[in-house]
């Protein structure tokens, strides 16, 4: 297995964050108008469904800011116009009895806060008429001061809601303390302690939120193998529930598609334990697991704060290689300590070669890449002013994914001292200046520090047939040398 891939914190959507990315924030317990839409909880809706987060409007409500008379559901923005619609049956409504009541807010881009504020409906506001200053009490039933602090992505705050009656509509108020703007959101009650109607004219049971706690999300960014497994963490305020982890593994390569090895996953959770879901929430009780990003749940008596994605994914086999051959042991040079390396190199696999020759301080003395798919390829390093050393020949390959082949090979070389007897004098250092060899020619053959001399024609153009990948007239060396070359000392 690789490493465990820890998830948490990861922006981009990587595993632990939310989906709505792109600003600001909206109230998320009891859901506004907006975010109901979003749950599924309202039709008809339009963009907001997607940007329930995106309810701005100059600040100054009720005075010289805020949406315009019947622009309220919009905060005057014309890409949400739908939610200015105003009857008394067209929006879903959420049970609550007036006092002490916990109001949530959802920031997917924080800004410190001035204040947050609440208005609601009078007790005789026409529900049939579109939503104006005067169907609101004006004066906020609660104000908290926000002390120009900046927000945790989930804030709640209690306040102390007034004695009302049937149908009213709350204004909560995000006053941004470092922009002009405010964010506004309407959310649709009932004080009747008996049923949420509206959401396009049904009447549902009052049903009590137990999953209002958004505790992550299965981000799908990778794609899987069979074999891979994924694995959801939980965690309390004590550290990590090991007891309430749920593992997954991919049974074939097709589930573990990105978004659909996230659907699976979802369905696994749900259907694992009582205390998380996953999903797309479609009512109280009620989650759909999607092809794409899936929101997790815990019930608040939990006491689950945050749940992380650890994906592991099983080795990829590596099915490249590297073969090299044709280096000798040692090598003869002139007296300047010349060297042409001449070697093959074969490949299994799409890899790019990498060639570089070491001596033994580890300083490079020449180097030379190639591109080379599933083939075989003669190189030939030259090298000038070497001393007497061992060396070494590294050659690298690597793929497309990054995995890497290498082979080392070792060489010693040996320069001949100056002056007196040693190699007898020669033109060149097989096999450089090959193409001018002629009935002659002395060269030095490195491979064993002898020295050739080039055979009168009808031999000497033998004498010029060598390649990497084909030796057999190299002088000393090949299996037909003799027929081209004369041994001088």
């Amino acid at each position: 297995m690789i490493p465990a891939l820890s998830l948490r914190g990861l922006a981009s959507a990587l595993v632990i964050v939310s989906p709505l990315v792109w600003a600001h924030g909206f109230i998320s317990e009891p859901p506004s108008r907006a975010y109901a839409c979003t749950l599924g909880q309202n039709v008809d809706c339009g963009d907001v469904e997607y940007e329930p987060q995106s309810l701005e409007a100059p600040t100054g409500f009720p005075n010289s800011g805020g949406p315009a008379d019947g622009k309220m559901g919009s905060a005057g923005s014309s890409r949400f116009t739908q939610l200015d619609e105003q009857t008394a049956v067209r929006w879903k409504k959420v049970s609550m009895k007036p006092g002490d009541n916990t109001f949530t807010w959802k920031f997917t881009a924080a800004h410190p806060v001035n204040n947050w504020r609440y208005y609601i409906t009078k007790q005789d506001w026409d529900p049939n008429q579109p939503l104006t200053r005067a169907s609101f009490d004006l004066t906020p039933f609660c104000k908290i001061d926000g002390k120009m602090a900046m927000p945790q992505t989930i804030t709640s705050k209690n306040c102390n809601v007034p004695n009302r009656t049937g149908y009213q509509v709350i204004l909560g108020v995000w006053e941004v303390a470092d922009t002009p703007n405010s964010f506004y959101n309407l959310i649709d009650v009932d004080f009747s302690g008996g049923s949420e109607t509206g959401g396009g004219g049904s009447n549902t049971p009052a049903v009590i939120d137990t999953w209002a706690k958004e505790v992550g999300s299965i981000q799908p960014f990778v794609d899987l193998k069979r074999g891979d497994s994924v694995k959801l963490r939980v965690f309390d305020s004590r550290g990590e529930r090991s007891d309430l982890s749920i593992p997954y593994t991919i049974e074939s390569d097709e589930g573990g598609a990105k978004n659909v090895w996230a659907h699976d996953f979802a369905d696994k959770i749900n259907a694992s334990q009582q205390l998380i879901r996953a999903g797309q929430k479609a009512g109280a009780d009620q989650f759909n697991s999607v092809y794409g990003s899936n929101t997790v749940y815990a019930t608040e008596a939990s006491g689950i704060n945050h749940t992380e994605i650890q994906i592991d994914q099983q080795p990829v086999p590596v099915t490249s290689s590297v073969t090299v051959t044709g280096v000798e042991p040692t090598y003869t040079t002139n007296q300047s300590g010349d060297l042409t390396l001449t070697f093959n190199v074969a490949v299994s696999g799409k890899l790019t070669v990498e060639t570089s020759v070491y001596d033994s301080a580890h300083m490079q003395k020449v180097y030379d890449s190639a591109e080379m798919d599933n083939n075989h390829k003669g190189f030939s390093l030259t090298m000038k002013g070497l001393a007497s050393d061992n060396y070494g020949l590294l050659v690298v390959g690597k793929d497309e994914k990054g995995n890497v082949q290498q082979q080392i090979v070792k060489f010693a070389v040996t320069v001949p001292a100056s002056g007196g007897g040693g190699t007898a004098s020669y033109d060149a250092v097989f096999p450089e200046k090959i193409t001018t060899y002629k009935a002659g020619t002395k060269v030095l053959q490195q491979k064993d520090g002898k020295v050739y001399q080039c055979k009168p024609a009808p031999y000497s153009g033998f004498c010029k047939q060598w390649a990497t990948t084909a030796t057999g007239f190299e002088p000393g060396v090949g299996a037909s040398w003799e027929m081209a070359w004369s041994l001088v000392k």
